[in-house]
């Protein structure tokens, strides 16, 4: 009736990097990966993969790992460490992901000045 006795859905423990902006997000990802290039960096929407891309092919001719993650698959990531470039709206959503790639651990970047967290803090004004 309560779902008491119904076992409870295990949540992957997600690892907040937060930024004070996006610059210094950016360059953050940037510099994790000059310190390991075999990192796999994914991307939920495209203009943020579209904003890495154009940051990497700036900065090295060197492969990068850098995939959205309606593309990617579990085998790109198997002994490499990965980072999330952005949360997903949807929690859920992002949750099933984790799961499903069998992580302990989610780290995902974030900055203060993206709109997500905008609007949360707008919320929290009041």
């Amino acid at each position: 009736m309560f779902n008491l006795f119904k076992k409870k859905q295990e949540t992957i423990k997600v690892i907040d990097k937060i930024w004070m902006s996006e610059t210094a997000k950016w360059n953050g990802i940037l510099d994790l990966w000059k310190k390991d290039p075999e990192l796999v960096i994914l991307c939920w929407f495209d203009e943020t993969y579209q904003h890495l891309n154009a940051l990497f092919t700036k900065e090295t001719v060197s492969p990068v790992s850098l995939l959205m993650v309606k593309e990617a698959h579990i085998s790109r990531g198997n002994g490499k460490n990965i980072i999330f470039a952005e949360h997903y709206p949807l929690l859920k959503k992002e949750q099933e992901l984790f799961s499903q790639w069998q992580l302990t651990e989610a780290i995902v970047y974030s900055a203060m000045d993206e709109p997500p967290v905008q609007l949360f803090r707008r919320g929290t004004d009041n």
